[in-house]
């Protein structure tokens, strides 16, 4: 059992809870079952896993695998209740896709908060996207809250860090936007027409520049006089929508 915090697998474990760390050595943290029943499912390597006693992760090489204190677990854990499981891995190469041929895309601009980028990640792979552009002001996608919030879709979607203006791709694109004339029920594209779905920041939306580059201008009409969701919901709606025409 490893029950030492000067182990070495155990001090680098720690250290990548910081950024700088995860950057320097390509590696990030995850924690619990469902992560890593995810990460397997789509081949991330793993270098090092650590479980409870009581606890014993299936598919792993046996080299790979030591029992951890719970006391230890807490310790490198990035959550006050940690469960039962953690893992070094290591992440994954730049998304090598065509952009230009993808037929729906997400852009997301300075998304800061890493929950707010988990939890979008999740609905974008759940609606289909081939990939995803973030901003290179967005949280880093290996955050240990992004992990979380995405519940395992980080390892599903193709995600390249790029901004928007250093792209030239022939998509529609659709920025959400307050100052939107058009309801985005009444936009409708050709049934052929890819899709590039542009979101912003949490408090300040698309940059104005950012903006220029959209081909059309959507909001979300609201009840009660509301005026506005938050990134996750409005994102949520947005590409769940049947933005093409029969």
């Amino acid at each position: 059992m490893i029950s030492s915090k000067q182990n070495q697998n155990i001090k680098l474990a720690k250290s990548l809870s910081s950024k700088k760390s995860r950057k320097e050595t390509g590696l990030f943290l995850i924690e619990g079952p469902t992560l890593l029943e995810e990460a397997l499912k789509k081949n991330i390597e793993l270098k090092q896993v650590w479980h409870l006693e009581d606890y014993e992760p299936k598919q792993i090489e046996g080299s790979k695998c030591e029992i951890i204190s719970q006391d230890l677990l807490e310790y490198i854990s990035d959550t006050q209740n940690p469960n039962q499981v953690a893992a070094i891995a290591k992440q994954k190469p730049n998304a090598d896709i065509d952009l230009t041929s993808s037929k729906f895309l997400l852009y997301c601009e300075n998304i800061q908060d890493p929950g707010n980028l988990g939890s979008i990640i999740r609905s974008a792979v759940a609606a289909g996207v081939d990939a995803i552009i973030l901003s290179e002001h967005c949280a880093d996608i290996y955050n240990p809250k992004v992990i979380r919030a995405s519940m395992g879709a980080l390892f599903y979607a193709p995600i390249v860090y790029k901004n928007l203006s250093e792209l030239d791709l022939p998509h529609a694109k659709i920025a959400s936007s307050l100052q939107a004339n058009q309801d985005h029920n009444e936009l409708k594209l050709k049934q052929d027409q890819s899709i590039l779905l542009m979101v912003g920041n949490e408090s300040q939306g698309l940059e104005a520049e950012t903006e220029k580059l959209a081909d059309h201008l959507v909001k979300i009409k609201m009840a009660n006089d509301f005026e506005s969701l938050n990134v996750v919901a409005a994102t949520s709606v947005l590409l769940f929508h049947n933005w093409r025409q029969d």
